[in-house]
C-alpha cells in the first residue's frame, strides 16, 4: 500500500470520527431539551397538583422516585412545607405536612430494608428523618401520624409494639413468631446485642431452641452472627 493511499484512508478515519462525535453532540443536545421540558413539565404539574399529590402517598412515591431519577430531589415543594402547621396553616387549610413526612419515612425505611430486613424502630425512623431534613424539628407524635397514613395506605405492613415504649415498622410482612419477637425484646433490652447464653438465661430455652430461633431470625435478614473471642455474638441492626 503506497503512502498516498495510507494517507487518504487516515483522512477518511478522522472524518468518520468526526462526523460521529458531531452526531453524538447532535444527540446530546437533543436528550438535554428533552429532559429540561420535561423538568419544566414536572414543575407545571407539582404547582398545579402539587398538595393533592402530596395527600397521596402512592402517587407521590411514584413522583420521587422520577424526580430521583432525573436528578433532582426527592422532596415534592420542599418550600411549602418548611414548617409544621401553625395557626395561619391551619385557618388558611394548608396541608400536606404529615402525608410528606409519610413519604420520607418510606424512603428511609426502604433504603434501610437491606440492613435492617425490613424491621426498623420507630426511634430510629425519628432520629434519621430529623438529619435528613434541615428547617424542620419532628417530633415522634409527627412520626406515628405519619406512620398511620403509610399503614392506612398499605405502604407498610404494620407498626409493630415489642414492649412499652418500644415499637418497630414492619415495612413488609416478616411473619414473626412469639418466639421471634421475645428475642427481639431481649435484644432491645440489651442495645441490639446478644450472646446465646444470655438468651438462654432469661428465656428459659435450651440450646437447640435458642440456635433454632436465631437460625430462623438469620434466613429473615434481622440478625447477624459475630464470632468473638468470647464467643458467638448476636447483632439486630434494626434495634
Amino acid at each position: 500500500m503506497g503512502l498516498r493511499k495510507i494517507e487518504e484512508d487516515i483522512k477518511k478515519q478522522g472524518l468518520l470520527k468526526k462526523r460521529g462525535s458531531e452526531l453524538a453532540i447532535a444527540e446530546l443536545e437533543q436528550l438535554i431539551k428533552d429532559v429540561k421540558a420535561l423538568h419544566r413539565r414536572l414543575e407545571d404539574l407539582e404547582k398545579k397538583y402539587g398538595d393533592e399529590l402530596k395527600k397521596n402517598p402512592k402517587a407521590a412515591q411514584e413522583l420521587m422516585e422520577l424526580r430521583a431519577e432525573l436528578g433532582l430531589p426527592t422532596y415534592i415543594g420542599l418550600n411549602e412545607v418548611q414548617q409544621k402547621k401553625g395557626l395561619l396553616s391551619k385557618l388558611f387549610g394548608k396541608v400536606g405536612f404529615h402525608e410528606y413526612l409519610a413519604l420520607q419515612l418510606l424512603e428511609i425505611a426502604k433504603n434501610r430494608q437491606e440492613v435492617t430486613g425490613g424491621l426498623i424502630s420507630v426511634a430510629e425512623l425519628l432520629i434519621r428523618i430529623n438529619k435528613k431534613v434541615k428547617g424542620v424539628i419532628y417530633t415522634i407524635d409527627d412520626v406515628f401520624t405519619a406512620l398511620k397514613i403509610l399503614e392506612r395506605n398499605k405502604l407498610i405492613y404494620k407498626v409493630r409494639e415489642l414492649e412499652s415504649g418500644f415499637k418497630v415498622v414492619e415495612v413488609v410482612p416478616l411473619n414473626l413468631t412469639n418466639a421471634h419477637e421475645e428475642v427481639l425484646r431481649l435484644a432491645h433490652r440489651f442495645n441490639g446485642e446478644l450472646s446465646y447464653e444470655t438468651i438462654m438465661k432469661h428465656l428459659n430455652w435450651n440450646l437447640a431452641k435458642t440456635e433454632a430461633v436465631i437460625k430462623e431470625l438469620e434466613e429473615k435478614q434481622l440478625v447477624y452472627t459475630k464470632v468473638t473471642a468470647e464467643g458467638p455474638r448476636i447483632y439486630f441492626p434494626s434495634i
